[in-house]
């Protein structure tokens, strides 16, 4: 199973990747409507993520960074509603700027979700203390 959350904590650095990707394509083509429909199936795969990490018992730093991922991401339509209220004369451009720069901080928790280490790799006390058991005899 852990194996199953790190597949799907790669794919959903992937998928927000993507994001990032279509959000650069709607400035440059005016249409933001890709992003927009993307961001519902980043979401669940960000709550499906989360849920196998605590299912699978991985580490609770990952899975602190999926579920934080998951959290930030409910902050980014709100940024882009005080961004769209505010407009470009009373600085809406710093709730936009805010939303890109939330979408660094996402990618940021999904990398070092997917660096935390196995502990399926890791000797146990227990089994340190009978491998120096069996060494001393």
């Amino acid at each position: 199973m852990r194996a199953t959350y790190r597949i799907l904590s790669a794919a959903l650095l992937g998928s927000v990747a993507v994001q990032i990707f279509l959000a650069g394509r709607g400035i440059g083509t005016g249409s933001f409507a890709p992003h927009r429909g993307f961001a519902y199936g980043v979401l669940v795969l960000a709550l499906v993520t989360t849920v196998a990490g605590l299912v699978a018992r991985a580490p609770r730093r990952a899975v602190s960074c999926t579920a934080g991922a998951f959290a930030l991401m409910f902050l980014q339509p709100v940024l882009v509603h005080l961004g769209k209220s505010a407009g470009a004369d009373a600085g809406g451009g710093l709730f936009f700027g805010l939303h890109a720069l939330n979408a660094v901080v996402m990618v940021s928790l999904l990398v070092v979700a997917l660096r935390q280490p196995s502990p399926r790799g890791r000797p146990t006390e227990e089994k340190t203390a009978r491998a120096r058991e069996g060494a001393a005899s």
